[in-house]
Formats: structure tokens, C-alpha cells, sequence
């Protein structure tokens, strides 16, 4: 099966945070502390660790679903673009956080969703294959809501996880477009 990789992939990935949350509950949510608290150098761990603390079940509910889609979505550009897409949201839209963002704790899946989000719609503006377009106008058609996650208009809400997941997902989209063009 040619997609069960990235299958195997986001499902292992569902079920660390998962097991990471009941563990982070357990504890009174004290694992939270290290998610990314913009600019303290011993927070700097947290660019890794936050994606896999949530808040609560609820938080970690409304993640599980919409990263399930939309990686699926951004797995059918390969297993491997899958994964080196995932690090580098993690880390990228992780450090801009740390830099940028308001002074909290920012955890949550989140800033790989829009990391996802951000990949999958311009892709199929960099691409210009009838996949990369159906897929990303599949994602602008019932995802296009996100938009407004990139604003700050919660402020429990870390809109800036959103924000610099997605612009780490259209880095991603460019520098591997670019890297694939030169190979060629």
C-alpha cells in the first residue's frame, strides 16, 4: 500500500500525544512547563516538546481529527516529504514562537496543523500538478476557516503557533520545491 507509511506515521503520532496527555493529566498538567516560553533559553526544549502537551481533552480532541485530515492531505505528497515537512514545522515555526510570541505557554499540535495547512494550500500554487491542486483546493474549500486561527482573537488561543506553522509550512512548500527543481 503506498500510503501506509505516512498512515503509520501520523498514527504513531496521535497515540505519543495521547499517551503523553493521559501521563500530562495524571500529573496535574504539570508537563506543560515545558512547552515554549518565548524567549528563556531554558525553553528552548519546549520547540520539540510542545507540539505533544495539550491543555486538555477537549484541546487535544479538537487537535487529533484535523491533524489526522490534513496530514493525510499533506501525505500524499510522499512519506518522506511527510516527515521532513513535520520537523521542520516543528522546529522552525517552534523557534519563531519562541521569538515572537506573547509571554505564555504556548503547547498544543496546533502549529503543525496550520504547519500542514500552510503546505497543502500553497502547494498547489508551486506545483501546478492537477494533484497538488485538487488537493490544495480541497484544503482552501473545507479548511479555508483557518485563516482567522491566524489572528489574534483569543487570547487563550495561541494564535502565533498558528501563524508561524503556517509560514513554516510555506517555507517547507518553497524550499522543497526549489530543492526538487534542482535535482532536476
Amino acid at each position: 500500500m503506498k500510503y501506509k507509511k505516512s498512515a503509520s506515521f501520523l498514527i504513531t503520532m496521535v497515540v505519543v500525544i495521547w499517551i503523553v496527555q493521559v501521563i500530562n493529566y495524571l500529573l496535574a498538567y504539570q508537563l506543560n512547563q515545558y512547552g515554549i516560553y518565548p524567549r528563556q533559553l531554558e525553553s528552548l526544549p519546549g520547540v520539540l516538546l510542545a507540539p505533544f502537551l495539550h491543555g486538555s481533552f477537549v484541546h487535544i480532541s479538537s487537535n487529533t481529527g484535523i491533524y489526522l485530515i490534513l496530514g493525510g492531505l499533506a501525505a500524499l505528497s510522499g512519506y518522506q516529504r511527510l516527515r521532513f515537512l513535520t520537523l521542520f514545522v516543528i522546529v522552525v515555526g517552534g523557534l519563531l514562537v519562541w521569538w515572537f510570541g506573547r509571554s505564555n505557554y504556548h503547547v498544543g499540535l496546533s502549529g503543525v496543523i496550520f504547519g500542514y495547512w500552510g503546505y497543502v494550500v500553497f502547494n498547489g500554487f508551486a506545483e501546478k500538478s492537477f494533484k497538488a491542486i485538487t488537493v490544495s483546493v480541497i484544503a482552501i474549500f473545507f479548511y479555508g476557516g483557518m485563516f482567522f486561527g491566524l489572528l489574534p482573537l483569543e487570547s487563550r488561543i495561541s494564535f502565533e503557533s498558528h501563524l508561524f506553522g503556517a509560514i513554516a509550512g510555506l517555507l517547507y512548500c518553497y524550499i522543497s520545491r526549489r530543492t526538487r527543481k534542482r535535482k532536476r
